[in-house]
Order: C-alpha cells, then structure tokens, then sequence
C-alpha cells in the first residue's frame, strides 16, 4: 500500500500553540481557524449583474484542550483584555490579537476546555 504525503497531521506537525502566553501545545485536542470578509454591493440601479466588493476582514478561532492541572480559557476571559494567538506548523504561522469570547469546561474522562476567539481588530500575521 501506497503512504499518503505531504499531509499535515496535527499531532506531529503542530510545533507552537500559545493563547495568551501559555504553551498549550501538549494538551490541545483540535482546532479551528476561520476568516472572513464582508461583502459590499456597490450595484447600480440600471446594473443588469450585481457589483461587489470586499469590506472588512475578520478571523476567528476555536481551540478545545485537555485540562493538565487547572483550566486555563475560564481564567482568561474572567481577565479580559487583548491576549495573543500564536500557531506554528510546518508550513504555516499565525500570529493574531483577539478577545476571548467564550470558554467552556467539560466534566468528562479526561476534562476538556474549550475557548472562542475574535480579532481584537489588528490584521493578524499570517506567512
């Protein structure tokens, strides 16, 4: 059988998950990175297509952890303020700014965290 390459798997190929100065790339179980842009209609009255363009940007980010002493998200949004997104992988880096907007614990075998993340309105670093 033939090996797949050139796949990410997150396990291996994650090397740097920091929300908010804390390291949780040992314990992060998955993850998800949207972007987004809005759209403008700048159509004319006598226009027979529909004229677009792009408005502001947005991001947003949601990361679930297993909980290795204490949890980590609920202890962020109760301190507020802009904290700092980094993820490196093989390929990819992300540095952003942004607010906690939600966090969640999960009583279950093991505990699990959960945290959403907005822009803090700064174009993240992307390369």
């Amino acid at each position: 059988m033939a090996a797949i390459t050139g796949r990410h798997i997150a396990l291996e190929d994650i090397s740097v998950v920091i929300i908010d100065g804390t390291d949780v790339t040992a314990i992060f179980k998955n993850m998800s990175l949207d972007t987004s842009q809005e759209e403008v209609d700048v159509t004319a009255a006598m226009d027979t297509w529909k004229k677009r363009e792009g408005g502001t940007k947005d991001w947003q980010m949601r990361v679930t952890s297993l909980v290795a002493s204490t949890p980590k998200f609920l202890d962020m949004i109760v301190s507020g303020g802009v904290i700092v997104v980094s993820i490196s992988s093989t390929g990819f880096n992300f540095i952003g700014s942004g607010l906690i907007t939600g966090a969640n614990l999960a009583i279950d075998n093991p505990y699990t965290e959960e945290a959403t993340i907005i822009s803090a309105g700064e174009a993240p670093t992307i390369t």
